[in-house]
């Protein structure tokens, strides 16, 4: 039972499985990385896949013509950038106990699983090819 005056918001769940979202795609890369490189390279290789991943709108941004959609070069940047970015709901978490919490859409839940989803499973399967092909021994 909660203690007087608190209540349990049940949209922190919404925010555990994006954060676990986004652990499992960083957690790809991590293993992906790690079929080919020293245990130091692919910390950094994942260090950095984090924080490009965080920064890819900002690096997309200079390619937006003037009624802001993306050219063909940001397009393909954006095709290729990872957008970690869309797992972070902390916004509409924070404003969970006032009076006009910012809802969250189910549709970009489900989107950012299915983004999870794929862009995990590409990455896996990137890290088995490039471990097939490893020489053991």
């Amino acid at each position: 039972k909660s203690p007087p005056g608190v209540t349990w918001e049940w949209r922190i769940l919404l925010g555990l499985f994006s954060i676990a979202l986004h652990g499992c795609v960083i957690s790809a890369v991590a293993v992906t990385l790690a079929t080919r490189l020293t245990l130091v390279q692919a910390a950094i290789g994942t260090a950095a896949f984090f924080l490009i991943g965080h920064a890819s709108g900002a690096l997309v941004s200079p390619f937006r013509d003037e009624q802001r959609h993306l050219t063909a070069v940001g397009s393909v940047l954006r095709a290729i950038l990872p957008d970690l970015d869309q797992f972070n709901i902390t916004d509409a978490l924070a404003t969970a106990y006032i009076d006009k919490p910012i809802p969250i859409p189910w549709d970009i839940m489900a989107t950012s699983t299915l983004y999870a989803l794929l862009y995990g499973i590409a990455l896996l399967a990137l890290g088995a090819a490039l471990f097939s092909r490893k020489e053991l021994g």
